[in-house]
């Protein structure tokens, strides 16, 4: 038996790295690392602070913004009688006036603020001769708190809206119209679509939060890193969701009307500013072209948020009683 030497041909080549390829893989590995542990823990922290600014309730009253022009009822000429409506958790405050129609408009102020905000709309709409109600809701200041003790954007404040349409009811009501104002809009959506129909004859919507996970990255596309002064990547911001799941027991789609946007059998008449740095303007473009059979979009030149009114009073609520007008 021979047994061949090995030759070079036979052996095994032997790879050997530099010692400068070496620093830089170990130094694209950390970088790696780096960055991957950034934005865990920059998701985590802005979880954080979407929990807080979106679905913790405050127990404290809200201040009238300026842009809302009165802050009392007196203020706007209005004779009100502060009723109380029976919602499945407890009792609720409301604002009704009276009028000479049979049809009722019921106001849904948004995330904390409170029946204030309607006051604008409630001042023309009395002079027309509506009946009105602005509600309150669950975690509003001074009113029950909803069992999560957060906000839920529709999915059981609409509880609270089809108590106050049954007490519109109980007082005569036939035709019915919801006004929305921000996340007001949200919880009239999550109200009317699951409604038999005939239930509401119109909704109004001003700046209406129709998909809240969108309202989130449009608004913290606006913010900078602390110390850093460059805009959160959405990267970051999609682990910071993932997050605000888990910690406050959300689904984001069931804050998404615009997905079930197939079920909405009313006319719609939408108010959103072109400066509205809140809620995007693109979810009201997206409701009208989705629903172009039902929803008249009307887009403010230069308004903020919930501010259609403030742009153009006339303009406003010409368009307002046009369309209840039908």
């Amino acid at each position: 038996m021979w047994i061949l030497p090995a030759t070079s041909a036979t052996m095994l080549p032997v790879i050997e790295r530099s010692l400068s390829s070496r620093i830089w893989r170990g130094f694209l590995f950390v970088v790696v690392v780096a960055v991957f542990a950034g934005h865990v823990l920059g998701g985590w922290f802005l979880s954080g602070d979407i929990r807080d600014r979106y679905f913790t309730a405050s127990p404290e009253a809200i201040a009238p913004p300026d842009d809302w022009v009165f802050d009392t009822p007196e203020q706007a000429g209005l004779d009100v009688t502060e009723i109380q409506y029976d919602s499945p958790i407890g009792p609720m405050a409301a604002w009704v006036t009276e009028g000479s129609r049979s049809e009722w408009i019921i106001h849904v102020h948004g995330t904390g603020g409170g029946p204030g905000e309607a006051l604008r709309a409630m001042k023309f709409l009395d002079a027309a001769g509506y009946h009105q109600m602005a509600i309150t809701y669950r975690n509003d200041p001074g009113q029950p708190a909803d069992p999560s003790g957060q906000y839920r954007y529709g999915v059981t404040e609409r509880e609270d809206l089809a108590a106050a349409v049954e007490y519109a009811r109980n007082q005569g009501a036939t035709d019915i119209t919801l006004f929305g104002y921000s996340t007001g809009a949200a919880i009239s959506m999550a109200y009317a679509i699951r409604q038999p129909i005939g239930t509401i004859a119109n909704m109004v919507f001003d700046s209406p939060n129709l998909d809240l996970e969108k309202t989130v990255d449009f608004d913290v596309s606006q913010d900078d890193i602390p110390l850093v002064g460059v805009s959160v990547p959405f990267t970051v911001t999609a682990i910071a969701k993932f997050f605000t799941a888990l910690r406050s027991d959300i689904n984001w789609r069931s804050f998404d009307y615009l997905e079930r946007s197939d079920a909405l059998s009313m006319p719609v008449l939408i108010f959103h500013g072109t400066e509205d740095m809140e809620v995007p303007l693109e979810t009201s473009r997206q409701l009208a072209e989705l629903r172009s059979d039902l929803v008249r979009f009307v887009i403010v030149e230069g308004a903020g948020h919930v501010a259609g009114y403030n742009a153009d009073p006339a303009s406003y609520e010409l368009a307002v009683l046009d369309f209840l007008a039908g």
